[in-house]
């Protein structure tokens, strides 16, 4: 795999590995001073056809202020709210993409590239668990696309009994707007082929859902596991260029909180 892509995934993985980083003894939205750094491992499906699964070490890195959070490679600041609730503006990585040489299928067309992408985001939160809805759209203009994500989940402290652990299941929705599907997943015209014709992606909405699970070593280490699944919608799995209904990621690492 290229590095365009390589660090595409890296991208992706360091935000979602530091949020599956917190300590589970903590409940809180925003935990003022928390920074949080660590070493991990990725193993992820790609969507695209012929392109192997993947295995790659991971660096983490968090840092959460009263007003504004640092997670790998998104920026979150406060612009209202208190522990209870919040409304942000953010900017975070589109990590997605590909290289034309990552599989025989991709031959010919033209690189995929990484994205910022730019929003707001706003969330509750309470003994109950927490909701958050964010609205995305490209700053670069690599896709000029917008994503609408909403996204449940409930940590649960001491499951079974078990000391010093925490288990946080999560789901939600992903509609994505047909220029972000057709960057990503779409065939030009002047890269089709006998075996790979033109397409063109609409908008659709895609399914996630994953667990997380985080274990107290002491008062500095923890250790975390974090598995998501991906459906993909209809306009991304019709594509001559995928053929996964869904993919999965499983990240695990060690984290140290300063």
């Amino acid at each position: 795999m290229k590095g365009r892509t390589c660090c595409c995934i890296l991208s992706f993985c360091i935000v979602t590995a530091a949020v599956a980083g917190g300590d589970p003894r903590a409940t809180d939205g925003r935990r003022s001073g928390r920074m949080l750094a660590g070493l991990g491992v990725l193993l992820k499906t790609e969507p695209y056809k012929g392109a192997d699964e993947r295995v790659y070490p991971l660096p983490f890195f968090l840092y959460e202020g009263k007003k504004w959070s640092l997670k790998g490679s998104r920026f979150d600041y406060q612009v209202l709210g208190d522990e209870s609730w919040s409304f942000d503006a953010l900017v975070k990585l589109r990590a997605e993409g590909f290289d034309e040489h990552d599989s025989s299928y991709l031959n010919g067309m033209s690189d995929r590239d990484f994205s910022l992408d730019g929003g707001v985001g706003a969330s509750l939160r309470g003994d109950w668990g927490q909701v958050s809805l964010e609205l995305l759209t490209d700053l670069l203009g690599k896709h000029d696309g917008r994503e609408l994500r909403l996204g449940y989940s409930k940590p649960f402290e001491q499951p079974f009994g078990l000391a010093d652990m925490r288990i946080s299941p999560f789901a939600g929705l992903s509609w994505r707007s047909s220029g972000l599907n057709d960057y990503y997943y779409g065939v030009r015209p002047g890269e089709s082929s006998a075996v790979r014709p033109a397409y063109d992606a609409g908008d659709d909405t895609n399914i996630f859902a994953g667990l997380r699970l985080d274990r107290r070593i002491n008062e500095r280490w923890n250790f975390f596991v974090l598995f998501q699944n991906l459906w993909l919608g209809d306009e991304i799995t019709e594509s001559p260029i995928v053929d996964r209904h869904h993919v999965s990621s499983i990240v695990a690492g060690l984290l140290y909180r300063f």
